[in-house]
C-alpha cells in the first residue's frame, strides 16, 4: 500500500502515543478550568445549567412531539360560524317566499 492511501499510518508510530497524551492533558486542565469557575460562582453555574436544561427539554419536546391538532375552542368557532352560515342562507331564502304570500 502507498504512504499516500494509508490512513491508518500517523496513528501507529510512535508519536501517536504523545498525541494522545497531549490530549488527555488538554482535557484534564480544561475540566479542572470549569470546576474552579464553579466553585467561584455556584448560584450562576446552577442557574446556568438549569436555563440550558429547559433549552434542551423545549427544543426535545418541540421536535419529538406529534403535531398538535386544532383546540376545542378552534374546532367549535368554526362549526359555530358553519352552523351560523346555514341558517342565515335559509332564513334569505326563506324570507322572499313569505313576503310574496303575503301580498
Amino acid at each position: 500500500m502507498a504512504p499516500e492511501t494509508n490512513r491508518m499510518r500517523p496513528y501507529s508510530t510512535p508519536t501517536a502515543g504523545s498525541r494522545t497524551q497531549q490530549a488527555r492533558e488538554a482535557v484534564g486542565e480544561t475540566y479542572r478550568q470549569a470546576e474552579t469557575v464553579v466553585q467561584d460562582y455556584p448560584a450562576s453555574a446552577v442557574m446556568i445549567t438549569f436555563g440550558l436544561g429547559c433549552a434542551l427539554g423545549f427544543l426535545a419536546t418541540s421536535l419529538l412531539a406529534p403535531q398538535r391538532r386544532s383546540s376545542w375552542y378552534e374546532t367549535a368557532a368554526n362549526n359555530s360560524e358553519s352552523l351560523g352560515r346555514r341558517i342565515s342562507e335559509a332564513v334569505m331564502s326563506a324570507l322572499p317566499e313569505a313576503v310574496t304570500r303575503r301580498m
